[in-house]
């Protein structure tokens, strides 16, 4: 009766040591998983604003065209770039530089909503990590202080 009740102690004791372990490797994967999971958001902001740039060079180059077409309008109608035509060519450029960089603004608040968001993933995931972490030291210390009662019931003063 007696090595049933150590084999007992000993397998609780394995049982308690591969519960601690799984949950360490758990608390890894939720690190790994949180910075693949950041590294993505990032390379999402990152291409969303490479594409954001790239359409504003786009927009740039079309409103030059748009310009020069009013510009080649207004001399064609025989008009002198003076006065209120030029300074309705000036208006509209301003306006459509500032649409440009608006949209040049937007490209930069999303990629720093990207980074922002990748950071929170990333500490999102350290904190569940350490959660995980936590528990298992609590768990292995409760399953420690269990055996240690199992035996000290089996071989303790009392049990002779």
């Amino acid at each position: 009766m007696a090595s049933l009740a150590v084999a007992a102690l000993v397998v609780s004791s394995v049982g308690a040591g591969v519960s601690y372990y799984g949950s360490q490797q758990q608390a890894k994967a939720t690190k790994q998983v949180a910075a693949y999971n950041a590294k993505v958001q990032e390379n999402e902001a990152i291409q969303q604003d490479m594409e954001m740039r790239e359409q504003i060079s786009r927009t740039r180059r079309e409103n030059k065209r748009l310009l020069a077409s009013q510009r080649a309008g207004v001399a064609a109608s025989g008009i002198e770039m003076t006065g209120s035509p030029l300074e309705v060519l000036g208006a509209n450029a301003a306006n459509l530089e500032l649409q440009a960089q608006d949209m040049a603004r937007q490209s930069t608040l999303g990629l720093m909503r990207g980074q922002t968001q990748a950071k929170a993933t990333i500490w999102e995931g350290n904190q569940t990590a350490k959660g995980i972490r936590t528990q298992a030291a609590g768990t292995l210390l409760s399953d420690a202080g269990n055996i240690g009662m199992s035996a000290y019931g089996l071989y303790g003063p009392k049990a002779k």
